[in-house]
């Protein structure tokens, strides 16, 4: 997979990200859903997300990736001063979980969906 075309706005959002936690989906050995909140950004240079956090590589999402190749990750939050008028950013699709230092998460951009940006 190359990767998803992103939308003006969607560029947008990632270039200038508001501060906010992302919430990352594996998937165990057992087949059971994992879903945690985690730190993130975005990196243009390699066209992904990053997931980072104080000792990734010790914990079950950096395990379930190692495994499977693959992740979904929510951004999302509410827009202040509007109500309820809720926005998201998802992606879904392979993943890596690199050793480094620093070690870290990355998920591509493979399928991209967004509403409220």
């Amino acid at each position: 997979m190359v990767g998803a075309e992103l939308s003006q706005v969607e560029t947008a959002f990632l270039e200038h990200p508001p501060r906010v936690l992302a919430r990352v989906a594996t998937v165990g050995r057992d087949g059971m859903p994992h879903v945690v909140p985690c730190g993130w950004s975005f990196d243009p240079t390699r066209n992904v997300i990053v997931l980072g956090g104080r000792d990734v590589s010790a914990t079950s999402r950096f395990r379930h990736v190692l495994a499977s190749e693959k992740a979904a990750v929510v951004i999302d939050g509410l827009r202040e001063g509007a109500g309820w008028s809720p926005w998201a950013f998802a992606v879904r699709g392979r993943a890596q979980a690199l050793v480094g230092p620093p070690a870290e998460i990355i998920v591509f951009l493979d399928e991209v969906r967004s509403w409220g940006l």
